[in-house]
């Protein structure tokens, strides 16, 4: 996990950047696909020989990246939208219900949920998943611009459909969020090599007891109801979600495609549903499928951003930083301190960073105690939800690193490592000071990127030889 290091910060909007918080300029810096040409010849003495080493100077001149607007390109996925769990639920997860807490504990989470849904927000959010499509507005509230690009629900789609406010209202009161299944016993760490900054696969964090036997008050208590409470909006969206509300099944927008050659610009999930969030697209791989889809964003566009935490065992971390820069790809990562009660969101937004970024002691305080309120929000008290990250937080992650390397993250298969052929936005030829808070950090996310490009490419290159041979 990367800690910027303290600059004088710079304005939340660059004058750079375009509409959306974006810079303007068009993207350069990916590093080409072609077999640099010393491993054409002698490989075997080659590979030995640069394995484990940068080849910044032997993959020649970068070429031109996609588009900004190529930030969904990916290959269409050959198999089908689903429900229907996968073997993680099983083999990752033991569940338990929140209504065999005990109380207190049960009792503060349970209102501690009421009180989210009570937010403004969170019934907004609701609703247009009982509606069945993200309004105008929230389709265009996006990082990379748009979540549906050339979809008539951009024009025509501005607001609820008549009645689905008061279905959405009904359908979370009858919901028992007592009977909310939540992990008892998660398998959260991971191993990683050389150093075992995670713990290995046997390490488990177990969500429930660890929340039930953290004294009140304490940072424990409130990272782990954070936890939970993240958790339980996210699958009353899923549950919303299977309910198979929408009002546009069979309507204009609900069976409106694109053009062959724009598909790439929508997530995944298309045409099961426009609920995505960029980052947690992974659905063949989620419990729930495509309802856990629906779940991210759902997160992201209530809490600020999907909620992760610090997974790292603090002794294994301790113990690596000594020797961490023998290995420069790592180095970032083992030289911050562990902070198992951090809370860190992922947030999806226009004029938010992409990065995901640690909450600062006041922001978690100031959720913990709307949390912990014992009223009903009124409408002239704040609600800190939505919380967004400004330049204020300074301690950021890059998204495009693998979890097992950052060790940040609430679940083991959220995010699959992205593939070459996809965009990195921090191979930008222009600095970027709005997701990076000084110069140099810009430049040391640059040099990440380079590094773990050139690792991957050479192992996937040996891989080709050892097939071959």
């Amino acid at each position: 996990m990367e800690c910027s290091a303290v600059a004088p910060a710079d304005s939340l909007i660059h004058p750079s950047h375009g509409p959306h918080g974006r810079p303007a300029q068009n993207l350069t810096g990916s590093y080409g696909d072609q077999r640099p040409p010393f491993l054409n010849n002698n490989k075997d003495k080659k590979l030995s020989l640069f394995r484990g080493e940068s080849l910044l100077c032997a993959l020649g001149q970068p070429k031109a990246s996609p588009s900004p607007a190529a930030a969904w390109s990916h290959p269409l996925p050959t198999f089908q939208p689903t429900l229907s769990p996968s073997p993680h639920s099983k083999s990752d997860r033991t569940m338990e219900q929140i209504d065999t807490l005990k109380a207190p504990h049960r009792d503060v989470l349970l209102r501690a949920i009421a009180n989210v849904l009570s937010s403004p927000i969170a019934k907004q959010t609701y609703a247009q998943i009982v509606d069945g499509l993200p309004l105008a507005n929230v389709a265009l509230d996006l990082y990379t611009g748009s979540l549906c690009h050339g979809h008539p629900l951009l024009d025509e789609h501005k607001e609820l459909c008549p009645g689905v406010a008061e279905e959405a209202q009904k359908l979370c009161s009858v919901l028992d969020t007592s009977t909310l299944s939540m992990p008892s016993q998660v398998r959260s760490y991971l191993r990683m090599e050389p150093f075992r900054c995670l713990a290995d696969d046997g390490a488990r964090s177990k969500s429930l007891r660890d929340y039930e036997s953290a004294p009140p008050g304490s940072p424990s208590f409130s990272t782990r109801l954070i936890e939970l409470v993240a958790r339980a909006v996210h699958s009353i969206a899923a549950w919303l979600y299977t309910q198979d509300t929408s009002r546009h099944k069979n309507d204009a927008l609900g069976t409106w495609r694109p053009e062959e050659q724009s598909k790439r610009f929508y997530p995944p999930t298309f045409p099961a549903t426009l609920f995505c969030h960029s980052w947690y697209r992974d659905y063949d791989q989620y419990p729930e499928g495509v309802a856990d889809s629906v779940g991210y964003w759902a997160e992201a566009r209530i809490l600020g951003g999907v909620v992760v935490f610090d997974r790292r065992d603090p002794e294994l971390v301790k113990d690596a930083a000594v020797s961490c820069h023998l290995k420069s790809t790592l180095q970032y990562t083992l030289t911050c301190k562990c902070q198992p009660d951090a809370i860190y969101i992922h947030p999806e937004r226009a004029r938010v960073i992409y990065r995901i970024c640690r909450l600062l002691d006041s922001q978690k305080e100031e959720l913990t105690a709307f949390l912990l309120s014992e009223t009903a929000l009124l409408p002239q008290q704040h609600c800190p939800l939505p919380i967004l990250p400004s330049e204020a937080n300074r301690q950021r992650v890059d998204p495009e690193q693998a979890t097992e390397t950052t060790g940040i993250f609430r679940d083991r298969w959220e995010r699959r490592l992205r593939s070459l052929s996809e965009t990195d936005w921090r191979t930008r030829d222009v600095a970027d000071h709005f997701n990076y808070i000084s110069h140099q950090d810009w430049r040391e996310a640059t040099l990440r990127a380079a590094r773990e490009r050139s690792r991957r490419q050479i192992r996937e290159w040996e891989a080709q030889i050892g097939e071959a041979a």
